[in-house]
């Protein structure tokens, strides 16, 4: 299944193009596997990654109790300032829900240096081993697994894609 952005699907169909077998295999799996692609683009403030794990902050609202979220991918922009976040190296996009932090879901960044950067730094979202793709009665928080980080002055931008599915 290859779920792509609607502006690749777009250029899939101009004026004189003639799509492909693949190009429509991607627009009916894009479109056809239970709601539009969505996305989010969430700033956390300083403040909110510094209370990040005794606050956690909700980047996507439950939809209700007849709807499902799948998340499809995402990645990160760690917009540097002057100081790196000390004593907590690992952050994650939760269910809402979830009260066990060691419980899988989607890590931002693989490595855990990746609040330690000391530059503007990119990475993807990643699923963990055994992460719930599709959330049942619930949103999707970031925290952090085990404290608060104790400094730090960077925002965090995630951008998460996502869709609804109401069966």
């Amino acid at each position: 299944m290859a779920i792509v952005s609607k502006a690749i699907l777009k250029s899939y169909f101009n004026k004189g193009d003639k799509p492909t077998e693949q190009q429509f295999v991607d627009l009916i799996d894009t479109f056809g596997a239970g709601g539009e692609l969505r996305s989010v683009e969430f700033t956390l403030t300083t403040a909110q990654i510094l209370a990040s794990f005794t606050t956690p902050v909700e980047i996507i609202a439950n939809p209700g109790t007849t709807s499902y979220i799948e998340i499809v991918g995402g990645s990160a922009f760690l917009d540097y300032n002057s100081a790196t976040y000390a004593t907590q190296k690992s952050c994650i996009l939760l269910p809402t829900s979830e009260t066990n932090l060691n419980n899988a879901g989607w890590n931002v960044g693989a490595t855990s240096s990746f609040l330690f950067s000391t530059a503007d730094a990119r990475c993807y979202l990643e699923k963990e081993t055994g992460a719930q793709q599709i959330l049942t009665n619930t949103g999707v928080s970031f925290t952090t697994r085990t404290a608060n980080p104790t400094v730090g002055d960077s925002p965090l931008t995630l951008y998460v894609l996502y869709r609804i599915i109401t069966p």
